[in-house]
C-alpha cells in the first residue's frame, strides 16, 4: 500500500510500488493522500489529487479531486489548478467542461464528441484525451455504488 503525503508528487518517470509488488503510474504532478488505495494498472492525471481514504479502480481524470469511497469524484483540484498557474479563465472553462462531461444525461462517449465541439484549449484537450482514451472506464461525481448502497444502507461520512 502506498503512503504519501500531500505534497508529495509522484512523476511519470519513476514507478511506486506497493505491498503487492504491483506498480502504477501518475501523470506529472498527481498528489495522493494517506491510506489511497489505487488499483494496478490504473492512471492517475495531471495534477489530480485523491483525498484521504479515497480508493479507485478506474481512471482518475486531470484536474480532479477523488473523495473518499469508491471511484468517487468531488470536484476540480481548484487549489492546485490555481497553485500549477491556470487564469481565473482556464480554471472556469475547467469547471464549465467538468459538468458538462459528468452532469449531463447522455452516455460519457455522446458527452465526450459534444464536448470536443466545445472546448478547444490545451487544458481542456488534455482532460478530454485523457477520458476518450481510457480503458478502464474513469471515476465520476456519481462513484460506483456497491452491494451497501444497493440496499439503500447510507454512510454517514457522506452527509458531513
Amino acid at each position: 500500500m502506498l503512503h504519501t503525503t500531500v505534497n508529495l508528487a509522484i512523476t511519470s518517470s519513476s514507478p511506486t510500488e506497493h505491498s503487492s509488488a504491483d506498480t502504477y503510474w501518475c501523470r506529472i504532478g498527481c498528489f495522493i493522500s494517506g491510506n489511497c488505495v489505487v488499483h494496478q494498472f490504473c492512471r492517475v492525471g495531471t495534477l489530480a489529487m485523491m483525498q484521504g481514504g479515497a480508493a479507485i479502480s478506474k481512471d482518475l481524470p486531470p484536474f480532479t479531486v477523488a473523495r473518499h469511497g469508491l471511484n468517487t469524484l468531488c470536484g476540480l483540484n481548484s487549489v492546485g489548478l490555481r497553485r500549477a498557474g491556470l487564469t481565473t479563465q482556464e480554471r472556469m472553462e475547467l469547471k464549465r467542461l467538468y459538468h458538462a462531461l459528468f452532469f449531463r444525461s447522455q452516455n460519457l462517449r455522446e458527452t465526450l464528441a459534444d464536448a470536443r465541439a466545445t472546448f478547444a484549449s490545451p487544458r481542456a484537450k488534455i482532460l478530454l484525451d485523457f477520458v476518450a482514451q481510457s480503458k478502464r472506464g474513469v471515476c465520476t461525481p456519481k462513484g460506483q455504488m456497491d452491494d451497501e448502497d444497493a440496499a439503500g444502507v447510507v454512510d454517514s461520512r457522506d452527509h458531513l
